[in-house]
């Protein structure tokens, strides 16, 4: 059975795997297709459905298979346990808290932290993207999740605008204002400091906050420690350090000098812990 294309705007739910479609996403999550044969699969479905809506851990998203990364690892491994990095993101939060998303993408973070923080909690996430911020406020529409506030915007050292380099594969998620060698187009996008948001969105302190911007983290994190009040250190910090080498200074090391010590590490993630806040 062969799915409309999805619009936008339409209804979450109009869009749920089926037929074809459903049998090509098990052939692919259960590695029946491989290798070369992958990506024409990807394409027949984003050109039947151009995207699909997917509920992962009880919450409902809308995921497009293509150009994506994390959208596409949700259709294909919604049944895999959460990544080590999330897992602990979710056991740190709870009713109340405030979580600051910086590089919030399609909002899985965001979204998955909006139900472990409630209605009395905040969500703060923040994508520079249009296509993705557009994602992200659907997703987070659709769940009914009112604690959410997006912010249209990149983070960093100044106020004004900024190239965002969206790279060569058009895999949104390695859109960066670090680097441009795997850049095929360039787009500006508004960038100001991350105090300045929490600000605007009236944060009286945070909880936990998670910086994940393809190697700007440095840019994104030392401007707002240096500045923010006692009250504004997060309590917890989960910042990306794959992408490290473009960073012009080691923000690791820097916090550590701020009273922060390594709590957790992987290959590409690390999470901090603020001592004696």
């Amino acid at each position: 059975m062969k799915g409309p294309a999805v619009t936008a705007n339409q209804d979450w739910g109009s869009a749920r795997p089926q037929g074809l479609t459903k049998l090509a996403i098990s052939a692919l999550e259960w590695g029946i297709v491989r290798g070369a044969l992958k990506r024409p699969l990807y394409r027949f479905i984003h050109r039947k459905w151009g995207a699909l809506d997917i509920e992962f851990q009880g919450l409902k998203f809308r995921c497009y298979i293509d150009g994506n990364g994390p959208e596409r690892f949700i259709i294909l491994h919604k049944r895999r346990p959460l990544s080590p990095s999330l897992r602990l993101l979710l056991s740190i939060l709870k009713p109340g808290d405030v979580f600051v998303d910086v590089g919030a993408n399609f909002g899985l973070f965001s979204i998955l932290a909006a139900s472990k923080v409630g209605s009395t909690g905040r969500v703060i996430a923040i994508e520079p993207h249009p296509e993705l911020y557009r994602r992200l406020c659907f997703n987070a529409r659709i769940n009914a999740f009112e604690q959410i506030a997006a912010f249209r915007t990149a983070v960093g050292e100044i106020v004004g605008e900024a190239v965002l380099h969206i790279a060569r594969d058009s895999d949104l998620a390695k859109s960066s204002l670090s680097h441009s060698s795997n850049g095929q187009k360039n787009i500006i996008v508004p960038v100001t400091l991350l105090s300045n948001i929490l600000t605007q969105a009236s944060v009286p302190h945070v909880d936990a906050l998670k910086v994940d911007v393809e190697g700007y983290e440095d840019r994104v994190l030392m401007p707002f420690m240096k500045s923010a009040p006692a009250r504004l250190r997060p309590k917890w910090i989960l910042i990306e350090v794959k992408h490290s080498t473009h960073w012009r200074i080691d923000c690791i090391a820097e916090m550590e000098k701020l009273g922060y010590l390594v709590s957790w590490r992987s290959d590409s993630d690390t999470l901090l812990q603020i001592q004696n806040p």
